[in-house]
């Protein structure tokens, strides 16, 4: 490590207030939570890429791609099929890493608090955000897409 790098660590660490064990446990930890949001999109993507399929197949070539309807039920069926395991997977973890929390030595107890709470956060991120802002992009692109349409057709 040069002595660059030991200047930003050491500068991020400052900023932030943190512990290097801290650090270092968040950093095992936080696959967690990336791991969830990254299931809610690539569902939202496989549906997204299916329904445009169904739609290039149907005799009826002016169906609209992104109605509200569609978004409101490919969110429901990736919640249903996701939303689940992954309450289960942040569950049966905080299961396992609770008896950590009685342990008096601060490594353990310092990693315990960051999965306790990466988890949460990486659930709360998957279960609610994500769904809410990719809904919000494709709005967005319908808006964008209509908008093109009125355009050229005058």
């Amino acid at each position: 490590m040069d002595q660059y790098e030991k200047k930003l660590v050491t500068g991020l660490r400052r900023f932030e207030n943190a512990k290097l064990v801290t650090m270092i446990n968040l950093l095992m930890a936080i696959g967690l939570s990336v791991d969830f949001s990254a299931h809610i999109c690539y569902h939202f993507d496989i549906l997204q890429e299916k329904q445009k399929e169904i739609q290039t197949k149907s005799p009826i070539k002016n169906i609209k791609i992104f109605e509200q309807k569609e978004i409101e039920k490919r969110i429901e069926h990736i919640l249903e099929v996701v939303g689940r395991p992954m309450l289960e997977a942040v569950i049966s973890t905080i299961i396992c890493i609770f008896p950590l929390f009685f342990i008096s030595i601060e490594i353990i107890a310092s990693f315990a608090r960051t999965v306790l709470f990466l988890g949460i956060i990486g659930t709360i991120h998957g279960l609610f955000i994500v769904p809410v802002l990719l809904t919000i992009q494709i709005s967005l692109l319908k808006r964008k897409k209509a908008a093109g349409l009125s355009e050229g057709n005058l």
